[in-house]
Parts: structure tokens; C-alpha cells; sequence
């Protein structure tokens, strides 16, 4: 009997052990599935939110493209405007105000000279000239060699006592050329400087000029008058050839080129060789 009992606590015993077991089981396995779905749920939870707190790349980067496309178009408005502010600006030359009604300053084209400019050349239309004393700011200090040549439609021009030098044929074939004023500031009169100027019919050399070069009225055919200083020193025989009409007046004489060897004893007096 008391075997008998024992051995049923045995089975009793191992019964409880079995069920224990078991439900430990249970217990673990929801407990490992509730800690993976946590982890889960968890790691969801966290790939989302390092998602969503993410810069939003494509939106700035839009937005950065807008306004870097709004920059360049700003910085082409403002070139584009530059360059039509610069394209309308007035580059023309202005007339000289001391000169009002006579050349303007577009009609010279200059060469920059010790002390201001020289006139190049003359682009203007002729009739009657006036030079101005100031060209595009700069004095004019001289006219070069050949500026005016072949001027047809040249018929006077003033000359400004800021000019101390007339180059060779400044004025050469200007045939409806008529007068011409030179200032004393000019003490040389060069060389074909007023060659063929067939219209000229009175010049007056200013007190001050010392030596007219050869062949410096060659050819002007209508000259009748020539008034020449006390200071000039030396004149090339050649310088009035052709000039058959002249009458020239020198330190109180005068020498008619029409009779003969007049022409010969004015270079001679001028020269000092009678």
C-alpha cells in the first residue's frame, strides 16, 4: 500500500514537472514573438522617422536651381541693361561752344603732339571753316601735312593762334579755297602748303613768320595780293611760280610779278642778295 502510494506521488510529480514546462515554453515563445514584434514595429518606427526627418533634397535642390536661374537671369537683366546703357550713351563730338556755327568736333580727325594734338585730317564738308582753338579737349597745337588736301568744296578757313605749325600741302589743291587767315603764332610757312589753291586771291603772311619753303603757293593762278612781314628772313624763288598776277608788298615796296624780273628782285630783297 504504501509502495502503491508512492509511486503515484512519483507520476504526481512528474505530471506537474511536464505541465510546468510546457507553459514556461508558452510563456518564452510569446514572449520572444512579442519582443521581435516589438522590434520590429520598433525599427519600423524608426526607418520612418529617419525618413521623415530628411532634408527634402528635391525641394531645395528646386529650390536652389530657382534661384540660382533667377540670379542668372537678374545678372543677364542687369549685363543686358549695361550694355544698352553703354550702347545709348553719346560718344558723338560735340560742337565747340567757342566756335558756334563753324566746324564741329567730329570733323577732325586728331594725332595726339607735344603740348595737345594736330589735326590728321579734315572730314567735314567745307564752305567756310573755323577751326577750333580746342578739339575733343585737346589744344590744337598744329595741322599735319596733307590734312585738307584736295578739300573741293573748302572756300576759307580760319586758322587759331593755337597753332604753331602748318605741315607740307596742309592745304595743297584746294581749288575753291578763296581766303585764309594764319595766326603769328606760326613762324614757318612750309612747302606746297597752299599748292594749286587756284581760287586764293589775297593772302597776308602774319608778323612773326621768317621763311616761306619752295613751291608754297605754286600755281595759284587768281592770287593778286600778297602782304608779307618785316620778319620774314628767306622765301625759295619758286615759292609764288605761276602766280602771274601777284602783287607782292614788302617792307613798304611792291612787286608786280607781271613785269618782268619784278618776281626776281622781291626773292632778292627778301633774301637779302640784291
Amino acid at each position: 500500500m504504501n509502495k502503491m502510494k508512492k509511486y503515484a506521488a512519483v507520476l504526481l510529480c512528474a505530471a506537474m514537472l511536464t505541465l510546468t514546462a510546457c507553459s514556461d515554453s508558452e510563456t518564452t515563445g510569446g514572449n520572444n514573438s512579442k519582443s521581435n514584434s516589438t522590434s520590429s514595429s520598433s525599427s519600423a518606427d524608426s526607418s520612418k522617422l529617419t525618413e521623415s526627418s530628411k532634408p527634402d533634397d528635391t525641394s531645395n535642390n528646386e529650390s536652389s536651381s530657382k534661384n540660382e536661374g533667377d540670379n542668372s537671369s537678374n545678372e543677364s537683366s542687369s549685363n543686358s541693361e549695361s550694355a544698352e546703357s553703354s550702347g545709348n550713351s553719346d560718344s558723338t563730338p560735340t560742337e565747340n561752344p567757342d566756335n558756334s556755327g563753324s566746324a564741329s568736333d567730329k570733323d577732325f580727325q586728331l594725332m595726339a603732339a607735344d603740348g595737345g594734338a594736330v589735326i590728321y585730317k579734315y572730314k567735314g564738308a567745307g564752305g567756310d571753316v573755323v577751326i577750333p582753338s580746342t578739339i575733343q579737349g585737346y589744344k590744337i597745337v598744329g595741322i599735319d601735312e596733307y590734312a585738307f588736301q584736295k578739300c573741293a568744296t573748302l572756300t576759307s578757313v580760319v586758322i587759331p593762334d593755337s597753332v604753331k605749325t602748318i605741315g607740307s600741302g596742309a592745304f595743297t589743291e584746294c581749288p575753291a579755297l578763296k581766303s585764309v587767315s594764319i595766326p603769328s603764332s606760326v613762324t614757318y610757312i612750309d612747302k606746297h602748303t597752299f599748292y594749286k589753291c587756284t581760287a586764293l586771291t589775297e593772302i597776308v603772311i602774319p608778323e612773326g613768320v621768317t621763311e616761306i619753303d619752295r613751291n608754297a603757293f605754286y600755281n595759284c593762278s587768281a592770287l593778286e595780293k600778297a602782304t608779307l612781314p618785316d620778319s620774314l628772313k628767306k622765301i625759295v624763288n619758286n615759292a609764288f611760280s605761276g602766280c602771274d598776277k601777284l602783287v607782292a608788298t614788302y617792307k613798304g615796296k611792291t612787286y608786280d610779278f607781271a613785269v618782268v624780273n619784278q618776281d626776281t628782285l622781291f626773292y632778292n630783297a627778301v633774301n637779302g642778295t640784291f
